[in-house]
């Protein structure tokens, strides 16, 4: 019990006991104030331990939401030694087939053998056809064994990277809320760090997005953390619509301005369009688009590959008069060859935009000069 605590009680003790004297002394009005002295005690009493309650109760809610946030993390690492596992049991089939290839040909080769001593000198011929057969069969599945190795450790060693991603943005970005799947179609865990790596670099305030998702809330965070404002933008409501609810549930829609817009033909000039595009892209309608007067960081993630060749090549003929000095563009899905086409002629088209070296991950990044 506390010193207030006591302090109350002595008080209350000290009116209740007054309020009785004073009634055993017929003076009424002792008895009045005594008693309204008692029930003001009994109400800063009541007051300060549902003050205490609701405090007990925070830090509760707090200790589960920690709890929660363990959880979720401990099951994506989980999830991501599971595929791990499924890889090495996945090599270790491949190694036993080629095993067993292995071991028909040696079969093969004793049988030939066997024919031909049986034959003598007038089968040297069909011998060496057959020696020659048996080696060009050996050394085929000698490559393929080099190979089915060298993939699986390539394999085996991103399935590491990726588990220590994963930790990393779980340290870095801790909601206990839940995210979208990553890898496949979606940003991979790597590819996240290094993004979260270059906005710590760039410090964007205002964000241009095409195409949302996964990244969609990473840029929230940031920019919750940092101060400024994202601008994204999808062609359909669908995926605009899934987004959303991600935005909601991480509370994100003060800093995220989630914006439908359609895909339309666009008709760039004639010495800026890829010459294998036999008819103008379809990409994003803009004409109605809430944007910022000058852009830190454009990120280039839509619209799909599917809606036509080089679909994302139009994004600088319409966005790069409003790069800010400095100004970071990202283009997604790096690695195909369109993509590599594009910010090709992205480079040749803007001097002013530099092409940052490679990196290991799916990302092409050019930066504007200043």
């Amino acid at each position: 019990m506390s010193t207030i605590d006591k302090i109350l009680i002595a008080l209350f003790a000290l009116a209740l006991a007054g309020g009785l004297i004073a009634w055993g002394l017929h003076a009424s009005w002792w008895v009045g104030l005594a008693a309204l002295i008692a029930v003001a005690i009994l109400g800063i009493w009541s007051m300060r331990d549902r003050k205490m309650l609701r405090v007990m109760a925070r830090r509760e809610t707090q200790l589960l939401d920690q709890q929660h946030q363990v959880l979720l993390g401990q099951h994506q690492v989980q999830t991501a030694l599971t595929e791990v596992v499924e890889q090495q049991r996945e090599a270790v089939a491949r190694t036993a087939s080629i095993a067993s290839a292995t071991e028909q040909i040696n079969a093969t080769v004793d049988e030939v053998a066997g024919q031909l001593t049986q034959q003598g000198g007038t089968a040297q011929d069909r011998h060496d056809q057959v020696l020659k057969t048996v080696q060009d069969g050996t050394q085929h599945l000698d490559r393929q064994t080099r190979n089915h190795v060298n993939n699986i450790n390539r394999r085996l060693g991103y399935a590491r990277e990726e588990i220590e991603a994963q930790q990393y943005l779980q340290r870095r970005i801790d909601t206990g809320t839940l995210w979208p799947s990553t890898g496949g179609w979606a940003l991979d865990a790597r590819s996240a760090v290094y993004l979260l790596d270059l906005l710590d670099q760039a410090r964007p305030q205002h964000i241009v997005e095409l195409g949302s998702g996964t990244t969609t809330l990473l840029f929230g965070h940031y920019l919750t953390t940092h101060g400024g404002r994202l601008y994204s933008f999808d062609h359909l409501n669908h995926y605009r619509d899934l987004t959303a609810n991600y935005v909601s549930l991480h509370g994100l829609e003060p800093v995220v301005d989630l914006q439908l817009a359609p895909l339309a033909p666009q008709v760039p000039a004639s010495d800026t369009q890829p010459t294998e595009d036999a008819e103008p892209p379809q990409w994003y309608d803009l004409s109605q688009a809430r944007l910022p007067e000058q852009i830190d960081l454009l990120f280039v993630d839509g619209p799909p590959a599917a809606t036509g060749p080089h679909a994302r090549y139009p994004a600088l003929n319409a966005l790069a008069d409003r790069l800010a000095p400095g100004a970071v563009v990202i283009l997604d899905d790096g690695v195909r060859d369109e993509e590599q086409q594009i910010a090709t002629r992205w480079a040749q088209e803007h001097p002013e935009l530099v092409r940052e070296a490679p990196d290991l991950t799916a990302m092409i990044v050019l930066r504007k000069k200043g």
